[in-house]
């Protein structure tokens, strides 16, 4: 309960922090969920390529909500987080949510059951998100989508920490950064968390991750991060992962 009574207040406090950064409409909050899977004996990567196109034909034919979807590989990671493959998926809002998980409910057994020849899936979580940068362009087919685990410090509030990613992000696009930027607050699953929400960047391409590094290493980005977040928040060292969009039902990403 705690968690959906965090994330049913996040409108007001992602529309005041972020305000003072970015010059743009109050935003919409879009419904994610993520599963963390394992390959299973025999299987692999072709394996869920042929999966996936099943169900982006099952997909179209029963005219399922608006829905995005996209697979992560581990590139930077550790033992912490170790798992073969992650499913990435974004409803437009909860309405769209409860529409999309009903109807897989009702009429996906038969392509559920094609995943779980493929995947063993531990984990399955679900995120309130809220974008503070919007990406360039369109979704791109294959990018880079990197995660963060934040808590806000003592003493502090939400709306102090929203303030401060708001700031960074202005920063990131008086750079010139191509990454979008979100973060992701727990709503159901997961358990007792040892964090806040999650910052999420999404990048097109090596080039452009590359580029931020180098801002923030080389161009003194570093200086300027700490300074706004000194005594406000704290992000756990990012894991980047490979993505490639399995499915894009036109779910708007800002």
């Amino acid at each position: 309960m705690k968690k959906i009574l965090i994330a049913l207040c996040l409108t007001p406090l992602f529309w005041s922090g972020a305000s003072a950064a970015q010059d743009q409409e109050a935003p919409n909050l879009t419904a994610i969920e993520i599963f963390m899977c394992n390959y299973n004996k025999g299987k692999g990567a072709k394996d869920l390529d042929r999966a996936v196109d099943k169900w982006n034909a099952w997909a179209d034919k029963a005219n399922f909500v608006p829905y995005n979807a996209w697979t992560l590989t581990p590139v930077f990671a550790s033992p912490d987080y170790n798992f073969d493959v992650g499913w990435l998926g974004a409803w437009q809002d909860g309405k769209g949510m409860g529409k999309g998980l009903q109807q897989w409910k009702n009429e996906g057994g038969a392509m559920q059951a094609e995943f779980d020849k493929v995947l063993s899936c531990s984990v399955h979580v679900s995120y309130t998100s809220a974008n503070f940068k919007p990406q360039q362009g369109d979704w791109p087919a294959k990018g880079l989508t990197v995660f963060s685990d934040c808590t806000v410090a003592e003493g502090k509030t939400l709306e102090d920490s929203i303030a401060t990613h708001g700031k960074w992000a202005k920063h990131l696009t008086d750079k010139g950064s191509k990454a979008g930027m979100w973060a992701f607050y727990p709503m159901f699953g997961g358990g007792d968390e040892n964090f806040n929400y999650k910052i999420v960047t999404a990048h097109p391409d090596y080039v452009s991750l590359g580029n931020d590094h180098n801002d923030y290493t080389n161009g003194g980005g570093w200086k300027v991060g700490r300074d706004m977040g000194l005594g406000v928040v704290s992000c756990n060292t990012p894991r980047v992962y490979d993505s490639v969009l399995r499915r894009n039902g036109g779910v708007a990403g800002d």
